[in-house]
Order: structure tokens, then C-alpha cells, then sequence
């Protein structure tokens, strides 16, 4: 609003609201058309605006379930910024969302090998194995993961019990680098391996009961 008062109604203003819109949309669908429309108006006048085709492809991998238009989307924003890493690491999964799995694996074997500190990559193509039920390069992938980044005991504990070897998980788990977000989540991810889907339900309404629950922790007993 402030920016609207001063006149600056230029390509990044109009993709900040269009990002506004966005989240705004998660309570009140009516903000896609405007979210829409801000971006609209944000890359006629910045055809080059990065932000805005990128945040553009956001939302509508978001609400279209189609992914045609989000792959597009993010694809311009790849094709002005070749180096942009949230575009890149998106794209594999706008890519496998409309079926292009192999070309998924494929772009992101590509971007470790041209930026190989980018850790999310690497996160990324675990992950990706394990949606295609492919858990021996998972395996591979998570051997060659950064430790410290939050998905990482996720991943361990998938690939594990995909090999149905619960002692492996358990143990890798208690090895879990110190410099990794969910060492204070150590009991929950035994739990999850250990529990009952109902011991586990029951958990995550405890849990869902408090005043200010913890998303993060309803989230690792419910990943199942």
C-alpha cells in the first residue's frame, strides 16, 4: 500500500502482490484470479522479471492440477536466469508432476554436476527416487545426501523401511549429525518406526491439541 501511495507501481511491485494473493489464497481461493492477474501485469511490464514468473509458477502448481502451466512458467524463469536455483529445483518437480520423470532425474543429475555445493539438489533426487518406488538408487542418492538438511532422517527412514530393515533406521538415526534441525525430533522418528498407525494417530492429536502445535513434529509421525 505504501508503495501504491508513492507511485511505484512498477513490474516488482505488481509481483509482490501477485506473491501476496498467493498466500492469501490458502484461506480464501477468491486471491488466485488476483494473484493471477498481478502477474500478469508484473511480466507485461518486465518481461525479464524472474521473481514473477518463478512465484508465478508457484501458484499454479499449486491450484492447477494439470502442471502444464507451472511447468511453463518456471521454465521461462529458467530460460532468463540459467543459474537461479529455487527455478532449478523446482523444475524436477514440475517435471515428474507431468509425467517427465526420467527427464527429472536426468536435469538434476545436471545441476549437482554444475553446482555441486547446492545441497537440494541432491535432497531433491532422493526424494524423486523414492516417489517412483526406485529405492535402490534412492539408496544410492541418500548415501551421497548432505546429513545435515532437514529431510534427511526422513529420507533414511523411508529408504530403510522400504528394506524393510527397521534396525538400520534405528541405528542411523542414532547417529543423526549434531548439526542436523530434527535431532531434537530423535524420539518421534523412533517412534515412527516403531509405533502403530493408531498409537501413532493418537499422537498427532495430542499433539494437534496443543495451543501452539508443533507442524513439524505432527508432520514427521505422519509421513506413514
Amino acid at each position: 500500500e505504501k508503495a501504491r501511495e508513492l507511485g511505484q507501481l512498477n513490474s516488482d511491485y505488481y509481483a509482490v502482490l501477485g506473491l501476496y494473493h498467493s498466500n492469501a489464497a490458502a484461506v480464501d481461493n477468491t486471491h488466485i484470479a488476483l494473484a493471477e492477474e498481478a502477474f500478469q501485469k508484473a511480466v507485461d511490464m518486465n518481461p525479464n522479471n524472474v521473481r514473477a514468473y518463478r512465484w508465478w509458477a508457484t501458484l499454479e502448481s499449486t491450484y492447477d492440477a494439470q502442471g502444464e502451466k507451472a511447468l511453463a512458467l518456471n521454465t521461462e524463469a529458467r530460460k532468463l536466469d540459467p543459474l537461479n536455483r529455487v527455478a532449478n529445483g523446482n523444475h524436477a518437480g514440475l517435471l515428474a508432476g507431468v509425467g517427465h520423470q526420467d527427464e527429472a532425474i536426468e536435469d538434476l543429475k545436471r545441476l549437482i554436476r554444475i553446482d555441486p555445493e547446492y545441497d537440494f539438489y541432491r535432497v531433491a533426487l532422493t526424494n524423486l527416487y523414492l516417489s517412483l518406488y526406485d529405492y535402490v538408487n534412492a539408496a544410492e542418492a541418500l548415501a551421497a545426501s548432505p546429513t545435515h538438511t532437514l529431510q534427511y532422517p526422513f529420507h533414511v527412514r523411508q529408504t530403510f523401511l522400504a528394506f524393510n530393515d527397521e534396525a538400520g533406521f534405528l541405528n542411523a538415526i542414532d547417529v543423526l549429525p549434531v548439526d542436523n534441525p530434527s535431532i531434537d525430533y530423535i524420539e518421534l522418528l523412533e517412534m515412527s518406526a516403531s509405533a502403530t498407525l493408531g498409537e501413532l494417530k493418537a499422537e498427532a492429536d495430542v499433539l494437534l491439541l496443543k495451543s501452539d502445535p508443533d507442524f513439524f513434529a505432527v508432520g514427521i509421525i505422519t509421513r506413514l
